[in-house]
């Protein structure tokens, strides 16, 4: 018999069920547990999977438009050739899981996690991405054209020639990023993070970088080395030169521990960083680096 809307209640046991072509319809399978299901080419339109698992499950080819996937876990689900487009994965789990070829045109993925997932060729047109992290995935030919990935975690991430046209990168961590011949034209990278980002190639009509940060991992180091020659042996600075920070008159002239100078400018984020420039560089241990609060 042919799995239909009505043979599924929420919170149902379908472990390692077979639901190939099922017709789920807006179905209710909220909390419902489906890890190691098949469920190729089954349409899940509109369906609401809320909270679902869906651990190990085969989810290729499946039409998965506008349906509910908010808190679901897809960890190394295979969803290949499947259509999320205007589905809701807001804080969804796709660890490891691969989407090869799938199309996810205007879905919400809000802080979704796709750690080390295959996202080649992708098409996320226009979709929201606020937060998600995105490290160690691999967008090999993935579309973001017009995306929403502000605050998003790209760290590291290979998008060397990508679509990012009129894509939305404020605040974004790219640090460390492959945008090498990217398409960046009128894109969003207003106060993301671009420390050691390779953007050779890439084409940056109409970018806004205002606020972004660009300054690469040496020249962070050697401010760093700067700062630590101006302290004395407790770690205490009497204010920094103005050269240094023109537009921060606060810290001119007051005296301040590294550690909170280093937070002033923005120089703390890498921890390993500053350990090197402090201990094998300045020879000092990591006492000065700690504040006393």
């Amino acid at each position: 018999m042919k799995t239909t809307t009505n043979t599924i209640e929420p919170g149902a046991d379908l472990r390692g069920a077979d639901l190939q072509g099922a017709d789920l319809r807006y179905a209710n399978l909220r909390g419902a547990d489906l890890s190691g299901a098949d469920l190729t080419g089954a349409d899940v339109t509109g369906a609401d999977c809320e909270q679902a698992d869906f651990t190990g499950a085969n989810l290729r080819g499946a039409d998965m438009r506008g349906a509910t996937f908010a808190g679901a876990i897809f960890t190394d689900a295979a969803l290949d050739h499947a259509d999320l487009s205007g589905a809701n994965l807001t804080g969804a789990d796709l660890t490891d899981a691969a989407l090869i070829y799938a199309t996810v045109r205007s879905a919400n993925l809000t802080d979704a996690n796709f750690r080390d997932a295959d996202l080649t060729g992708v098409d996320f047109t226009d979709s929201f991405l606020l937060g998600a992290d995105l490290r160690g995935a691999d967008m090999t030919g993935t579309n973001l054209t017009g995306a929403d990935l502000r605050e998003a975690n790209l760290a590291g991430a290979d998008l060397a020639g990508r679509s990012l046209y009129l894509a939305n990168l404020g605040r974004a961590d790219l640090r460390g990023a492959n945008l090498s011949g990217a398409d960046l034209r009128e894109a969003n990278l207003r106060d993301a993070d671009l420390t050691g980002a390779d953007l050779a190639g890439a084409d940056l009509t109409g970018c806004d970088f205002e606020g972004a940060d660009m300054t690469t991992t040496e020249e962070k180091r050697r401010m760093i080395g700067q700062i630590l020659d101006l302290a004395n042996d407790e770690g205490v600075l009497q204010g920094i030169p103005v050269s240094m920070a023109p537009s921060r008159p606060e810290l001119h002239g007051r005296a301040m521990r590294v550690a909170e100078v280093l937070r002033a400018l923005g120089l703390d984020a890498d921890p390993d960083m500053v350990r090197r420039a402090a201990v094998i560089d300045r020879g000092w241990c990591d006492s000065p680096l700690e504040s006393n609060d």
